[in-house]
């Protein structure tokens, strides 16, 4: 009955008015309610149209053929996610045919017509007029600009030909006023104003160009003046003349202007007078020959001395100046005493050459240097240059690389000359194997140069292959500096790109590796790669090779760290102090440092590593590179600071000791090599090189 009640309350309209309005209230809420629950849906259906176009291909994803919020949603994301893809797409094409055709109007007209349409073949149709419109403008513009430069260079090609031809005029009126000729060089000058009236001259450059015309011609008759003067034996003339000219500045001329003039004609007159004195006391060109040649057997330290002395009184007897006796007689007195410690230098680098590389170690950069030099002059001397195998051998024995190879592998690569560049690519190329040698050591642009050469040598001739290399390796080639960076682009980005290097490097040193040392060798691979691939290194196998070859000369294994492999390991530089005294000096100063910054005791010997970087690399070329210093806290590995700076601290074994180890390897390879110096010294006196010096070598030379 009460149920019945309540439903006759909702039908009936004679029910109670307040219990009307409650259920008139209760239905708004209702319809409210409803409202709600519909905007929340259609926000649902709005954020699904945005995923599910977010994961659609812009260039091939279709419309929604939906009248829905979903379809209109997921339609004008579509819409201008296409637009701009396929705007994107367009602008790198055109700026691609820009690059390629900076010279070639047509040609770029022609290309831009032909990739027009596959450009925009995935436009959508809503989208497809204004992308044609935005295409044609940016391809107009790029139009625009070549014309515009095409005129440039034609108007300065134009002008530069008009200042060429008014040089060739005022040095052809200077040749006939020095020589005499004066008629010829007054008709020069008519023909020259002729030239300025027809061409593209300003009155005012017509103006200055025929002023300084005419101050040339005034100064040069001045200077004949002066020259038959001086060869008349006037000498105080000349100089009276000079003053005469000084107050006397012609109406053109500013007073700088002329005081340059007047400094001209007292450095000829100067000049002159001491070429007449030399002439005077001048010895015959065959003594000077003579004396030329004693001078280089004496600074460079061969030859006898006493028969030197000798000659060199001669000379002075002959009319030698007393200086250059002076000079040349210091530098036999210095070169005789110094000549048994350089024959034993020399005579340590030859036993490390052949074969006994304990002492390596021992000798500076500037005593390798020397000995190669020597060994070339002697070599070239002796009618048998050295080979690319033997230089390649050297490297591999010393540890080094000298100066003057590397001199004469870049004038060789940089001499167009196809024998010279290919014999600089083949030793560039046994140098890759040589203990000695690290890419970095020869520039880039010379690296890809040498490689360039080599692959194309496999299929082309040797001129065509020069030719080639030097046009895909020149950095002005805007056309193939940017190919090579697309390239580079197209490997996928930044990060994958970084990604790919870090599994070269994972399957190369093993999965194990700590991630901060797999990340620095993947940043030391990641540069090396696309830098030579830059300069010019394309063959991805050869890149890979050469690039992992040089990782693992600066990445190795180190016994004064626990690391499983370590940046510019210490033993390639400090291997003559030890491991055992190395540690202990390492261990005293990071005990001392975590003291006195940390207050921390008991740090032990397995708590300590070294870590190589930008500074280390610097130094590296030196010899003598140092190392950051990381402690094991119970915090945490911690960088180490100088107790008496603050500076961040850098370790390198004490040089007292290292300099004591150094000279016991030197007293010890000199005992070991007595008999052979006193050989290479007899030998030197006599201005020879001992015979056996390179026998051991000659296998590699063929």
């Amino acid at each position: 009955m009460a149920r019945f009640q309540e439903r006759a309350a909702w039908t009936n309209p004679s029910t109670d008015t307040g219990q009307s309005q409650m259920y008139g209230s209760l239905a708004q809420k209702l319809q409210g309610y409803a409202g709600t629950l519909m905007d929340v849906h259609q926000d649902v259906r709005i954020a699904d149209a945005k995923e599910e176009a977010s994961q659609a291909d812009p260039r091939e994803g279709e419309l929604k053929n939906d009248v829905t919020v979903f379809g209109k949603t997921f339609n004008d994301i579509m819409i201008r996610s296409n637009q701009a893809a396929i705007k994107s797409d367009y602008s790198l094409r055109l700026e691609e045919l820009y690059i390629n055709n900076q010279d070639n109007p047509e040609g770029f007209k022609m290309a831009v017509e032909e990739s027009k349409e596959a450009s925009l073949a995935n436009a959508l149709p809503q989208t497809r007029q204004m992308l044609e419109i935005g295409y044609d403008n940016l391809a107009g513009g790029y139009s625009n600009q070549i014309l515009a430069g095409e005129k440039r260079k034609a108007l300065k090609e134009a002008e530069l030909e008009q200042k060429n031809a008014v040089s060739r005029f005022q040095r052809d009126i200077e040749r006939f006023i020095a020589t005499g000729q004066d008629k010829s060089a007054y008709e020069e000058v008519a023909g020259l104003k002729t030239f300025l009236d027809s061409g593209d001259f300003t009155d005012e450059e017509k103006r200055v160009i025929i002023e300084n015309t005419e101050k040339s011609i005034n100064e040069q008759l001045r200077m004949n003046e002066l020259e038959t003067l001086l060869e008349a034996g006037g000498d105080n003339e000349v100089y009276q003349r000079i003053a005469e000219w000084t107050d006397d500045i012609p109406e053109n001329y500013s007073p700088d202007e002329w005081s340059k003039f007047i400094r001209k004609a007292d450095l000829y007159t100067g000049s002159y007078l001491t070429r007449k004195q030399n002439t005077q006391n001048m010895l015959s060109m065959e003594q000077t020959r003579q004396l030329s040649d004693l001078e280089i057997s004496i600074r460079s330290g061969q030859g006898d001395p006493v028969t030197q002395q000798e000659m060199l009184d001669q000379f002075r007897d002959k009319g030698m100046s007393e200086s250059k006796y002076v000079s040349l007689s210091t530098a036999l007195n210095t070169s005789t005493k110094d000549s048994l410690e350089l024959a034993q230098t020399y005579a340590g680098i030859d036993k490390v050459v052949q074969g006994d590389r304990a002492t390596a170690g021992m000798y500076e950069a500037k005593d390798y240097d020397g000995y190669y030099a020597n060994s070339v002059q002697l070599a070239k001397k002796n009618g048998t240059p050295l080979s690319n195998a033997q230089k390649a051998h050297f490297v591999t024995q010393t540890g080094h690389m000298p100066k003057p190879m590397l001199r004469q592998i870049t004038s060789n690569l940089d001499s167009g000359v196809p024998e010279l560049v290919e014999q600089a690519s083949d030793l560039i190329d046994r140098l890759d194997d040589s203990h000695g040698f690290d890419i970095d050591k020869i520039p880039e642009k010379y690296y890809g140069l040498a490689h360039q050469f080599t692959t194309n040598s496999m299929y082309m001739p040797r001129e065509q292959a020069m030719e080639k290399a030097r046009e895909v390796t020149n950095p002005a080639n805007k056309a193939v500096v940017e190919q090579r960076r697309m390239a580079l682009q197209n490997k996928g980005g930044a990060r994958k790109r970084a990604k790919s290097y870090m599994d070269v490097v994972t399957s190369e040193f093993g999965p194990n590796l700590p991630e901060n040392i797999r990340s620095s060798i993947t940043a030391d691979y990641q540069g090396l790669y696309e830098s030579l691939y830059m300069a010019g290194v394309d063959d991805e196998d050869v890149l890979e090779e050469r690039v992992m070859k040089q990782i693992k000369k600066i990445w190795a294994k180190s016994e004064i760290t626990d690391q499983p492999v370590m940046r510019y390991p210490y033993e390639r530089y400090y291997g003559e102090l030890g491991i055992t005294a190395a540690k202990n000096d390492l261990l005293k100063r990071a005990q001392n440092a975590a003291r006195v910054h940390h207050g921390y005791e008991g740090l032990k010997r397995e708590d300590v590593i070294l870590v190589g970087d930008d500074d280390t690399s610097r130094l590296v070329t030196s010899g003598q590179p140092s190392y950051l210093m990381y402690v094991k806290l119970p915090w945490g590995w911690t960088k180490l600071a100088n107790p008496k700076t603050g500076n961040e601290l850098r370790w390198g074994p004490p040089m007292d000791k290292l300099k004591y180890a150094r000279q016991k390897a030197g007293e010890a390879a000199k005992k070991k090599s007595e008999h052979m110096i006193k050989k290479y010294e007899t030998e030197r006196m006599l201005n020879k090189r001992p015979e056996t010096d390179w026998d051991e070598l000659q296998q590699f030379g063929q």
